[in-house]
């Protein structure tokens, strides 16, 4: 039982690192529609597990993996907001 205990929290600390990359928050619809929190949760999400998933081909270069990331978010149909 106290090996499993460990293990949870270890595996809690990895995923709770921070990102290398600062990724914007602040979003709009790109028709100028009202963004649905839950839709714009999902596609942050999916973004970042693309990100995650070829995170080998942009290690140590944040600017693209913000490039991509906000390339991901525009074709989910969102654009960068100044908040």
């Amino acid at each position: 039982m106290r090996g499993l205990l460990v293990f949870l929290v270890l595996m809690l600390g990895a995923c709770a690192r921070e990102p290398d990359a600062t990724l914007p928050a602040a979003w709009a619809r790109a028709d100028g529609k009202p963004v649905v929190s839950g839709l714009l949760d999902i596609a942050v999400l999916d973004c970042k597990d693309e990100l995650q998933n070829a995170e080998g081909t942009a290690r140590g270069n944040s600017d693209k993996v913000v490039s991509d990331f906000v390339s991901c978010m525009r074709a989910q149909g969102y654009v960068q907001s100044k908040s």
